[in-house]
């Protein structure tokens, strides 16, 4: 993506505004959509249009659904569908907007009146953690959402990683990798990038686990089972960064694959039901042998299997 003006910047702790100053996006002061902010997303679209990509219409982030932001959030994308009926819009919010109940929902159905061809989701989060510090009930506003704008329109969960399968399941076509800082990057290797090549820096991604290691405990595993990491992996550890998140981006398309093939939300939801016994079990194998570990099966997989159950129980699957 050569020019994302995604404006999440306006969030406190995320003000990085010096990537901004080549573009004059803003009538007024930098960060300040100013109005209903139709000037700001005429430029950011121009800007777009200049370069040769597909539109991205600018979104503030949003606190709560009913909040002014929220308002100014829809009414940018208004503008931006008037001036290109096929602009990308975002939904880009915190964990409380996510979890706003019926409020959510009106929001998310106003968006979705505006009939927008292609919607970025997106969960603002306040700490750089992995796995995602999210309570179920942000999961299931977040499932509820992507059902109801996949209706209609294709929808891109960003930034998802792990967290976003319960979004696939729901309805989500495309899933963005991390959560952590490091890997929005513009390039895959600048998204690879250490400051150190030593072992315990280095991640590994498991699939049996829907997680990813430590570098230490992988070393563990691999010395006290060799046979249980070699079939959670699946494979051999990867050697390098680079072939790391080359296998972590993998796995995620494999795992997305595998929900996606059921054809429609009921036995998607029932594969990755099953895909969370399975890893929740092998958790207790891996434990056996390998720990303490940084975060288990109530990090990696409590909280986005009770919000995929809470979307469940509400579309009666």
């Amino acid at each position: 993506m050569l020019f994302d003006p995604t404006t999440h910047a306006l969030h406190p702790g995320s003000n990085h505004f010096q990537y901004y100053d080549t573009w004059n996006l803003w009538p007024g002061p930098i960060g300040v959509a100013g109005g209903t902010g139709d000037e700001h997303v005429r430029r950011c679209l121009a800007a777009q249009a200049q370069l040769g990509v597909r539109s991205i219409v600018p979104a503030p982030a949003v606190r709560n659904a009913i909040d002014p932001e929220a308002h100014l959030a829809l009414a940018m994308m208004g503008a931006g569908l008037r001036l290109d009926a096929g602009a990308i819009v975002t939904v880009c919010g915190t964990a409380s907007f996510w979890e706003s109940g019926p409020a959510l929902d009106a929001y998310i159905g106003s968006v979705a009146q505006l009939r927008p061809s292609e919607v970025f989701v997106s969960i603002l989060q306040s700490q750089d953690e992995y796995p995602a510090r999210l309570r179920p009930a942000c999961i299931f506003g977040v499932c509820r959402s992507a059902h109801a704008l996949a209706l209609r329109s294709k929808v891109t969960l960003c930034h998802g990683d792990f967290a976003g399968l319960p979004a696939v399941a729901a309805g989500v076509s495309t899933l963005g990798t991390g959560w952590d800082l490091g890997q929005r990057r513009l390039t895959s290797s600048l998204s690879v990038k250490v400051r150190s090549e030593r072992r315990n820096s280095q991640r590994c991604t498991y699939q049996g686990l829907l997680a990813s290691l430590k570098g230490s405990e992988v070393q563990r595993l691999e010395v006290r089972s060799p046979s249980l990491s070699h079939q959670l992996v699946p494979g051999a550890v990867p050697a390098d960064m680079v072939e790391l998140w080359k296998h972590h981006i993998a796995t995620l398309h494999r795992i997305h694959g595998i929900i996606m093939s059921g054809g429609n939300r009921a036995v998607q939801v029932a594969t990755l039901r099953s895909l969370y016994a399975m890893a929740t079990t092998n958790f207790g194998s891996v434990k056996g042998v390998a720990r303490p570990l940084e975060a288990d099966e109530l990090r990696w997989i409590g909280p986005f299997s009770a919000g995929l159950e809470a979307y469940a129980a509400s579309e009666g699957l």
